[in-house]
């Protein structure tokens, strides 16, 4: 199949005719360098067009439907993926410990360096010392919580916005974090298709929230409270009760994120300090 626009001639050619065609201009009238009237019946019209889009192997109408894939493999973790609206988004929390260019992310941060440091961080929830704090945070806290490698597996890691920003990236290859734009697409698709009152509820797993929160989980997104690392102390704090994703826009000396909660079914967009520990989700490139 030829690229739809394989040079600029190309691409001058589609525009002449695209003009011609919206400005019904007579074929006799046209520039010999290009006459738009291909079938040579005197008029610039439909079958026209028919004809220029099968030299580029395309039909009317246009097909714009997509397809996301349905996984793929990131640093040595497999990753489901979901179409949500006109986006791709991982169905998983990032749990990759390199940047792009497989450079270390700094991890197994005690307290006083992790809401201290200027620098990208992550962590497991409950790692390294912080173990029994993690556990008994919440009474009715699962095993997933005090167990390191189970927490990993399936809900991923939670870096800091130093992370999210770093220009050597977290996600692959034509992938991105997503913006605080395209978060508000995606709750506009969900409010849009009768989620105007349940918008959280719809992106949360059916099972794992504390107090009989559960959502729906409607589109596959499978939004699941692993909580966060807090900014002020250092602290896993949330297990069961809240998931937090960052956006990749910044909002001053803090940056924009959603949260998830066991207890309503909305989305929270609000802004945090950029030491915060915090899921990453990642959406394709469009």
């Amino acid at each position: 199949m030829r690229p739809l626009l394989q040079t600029f001639s190309d691409m001058n050619r589609l525009l002449a005719f695209v003009a011609s065609f919206i400005l019904l201009v007579p074929a006799s009238a046209q520039d010999d360098c290009f006459n738009p009237d291909l079938s040579n019946d005197g008029i610039v019209g439909s079958a026209d067009l028919l004809l220029l889009l099968s030299y580029y192997d395309l039909a009317w109408p246009l097909d714009t439907s997509f397809s996301c894939e349905s996984s793929l493999e990131h640093q040595g973790y497999d990753y489901d993926v979901v179409q949500i609206g006109d986006q791709c988004w991982f169905a998983d929390n990032l749990r990759t410990a390199v940047y792009g260019n497989g450079d270390t992310i700094p991890s197994l941060l005690s307290n006083t360096p992790w809401f201290t440091t200027l620098e990208g961080a992550t962590a497991v929830y409950g790692d390294g010392s912080f173990f029994n704090t993690a556990c008994t945070y919440y009474s009715t806290a699962g095993s997933w919580v005090c167990d390191e490698a189970q927490s990993l597996v399936v809900f991923g890691r939670l870096y800091n916005w130093y992370a999210v920003n770093d220009a050597r990236g977290l996600c692959p290859t034509g992938w991105h974090v997503p913006t605080d734009e395209e978060w508000t697409d995606l709750e506009f698709y969900l409010m849009t298709n009768g989620f105007s009152l349940t918008a959280g509820s719809a992106l949360k797993t059916t099972n794992g929230w504390d107090d009989d929160g559960n959502g729906t989980d409607d589109f596959g997104f499978s939004g699941q409270p692993i909580g966060h690392r807090d900014q002020y102390a250092g602290n896993f704090t949330g297990a069961e009760r809240y998931g937090y994703w960052w956006s990749s826009s910044p909002n001053g000396d803090q940056a924009w994120y959603r949260r998830l909660s066991y207890d309503n079914s909305d989305i929270l967009r609000s802004d945090e300090y950029l030491r915060s520990g915090q899921s990453v989700r990642c959406i394709k490139d469009q």
